[in-house]
């Protein structure tokens, strides 16, 4: 079992991810496993800011998820929609490590500048269910892998759930949120 918490707001630029990074830091003080959540797909480039941040490169761990990183996206059209990845025991993986928030980014682009994958994949209904479902997959097998029962997960969302907020939100529902 696992606490949710998504951040969210309509409008961007208002501070989200600086409150889910500080609930996330809030949350590794009181010795939960904590999962950070990079959703939104076409803003800041999370894994590089924090890792690269005076503050926050000695608090944030990105979570390798295949050789290119921790990028959701790049994992999501590599290996994902490949059928690879997940069932191939996604658990193992994963190296967690006490008292650090564990983060998975969520870029369209890698570190070149390359288009990783077209928005408007994530945008439609099928698409986007499926980086949802990829995404509770990868949120179970976080818990399962940490063995606390103090885990928790932080949503960092685009303004105004862009792309993947249906399926989101209907996850969210499903789970009895808010």
């Amino acid at each position: 079992m696992y606490k949710i918490y998504s951040v969210e707001s309509r409008k961007g630029g208002v501070g989200k991810t600086t409150v889910a990074l500080n609930l996330a830091k809030a949350l590794v003080d009181q010795d939960y496993d904590v999962l950070f959540i990079d959703c939104d797909i076409t803003g800041t480039p999370l894994t590089s800011a924090a890792c690269h941040s005076p503050f926050w490169k000695d608090i944030v761990k990105p979570l390798t998820l295949n050789a290119s990183g921790s990028n959701l996206i790049h994992f999501f059209e590599e290996d994902y929609l490949r059928g690879g990845g997940l069932e191939m025991g996604m658990a193992d993986l994963l190296e967690l490590e006490k008292g650090k928030v564990h983060l998975m980014g969520s870029e369209i682009y890698d570190s070149n500048g390359k288009l990783i994958i077209d928005p408007r994949l994530l945008m439609d209904d099928m698409h986007s269910h499926w980086f949802v479902e990829m995404i509770i997959e990868m949120v179970d097998a976080f818990c399962a892998k940490s063995k606390s029962e103090k885990c928790a997960v932080i949503l960092d969302n685009s303004p105004g759930y862009v792309g993947i907020g249906k399926s989101i939100r209907e996850w969210l529902t499903s789970e009895g949120c808010d």
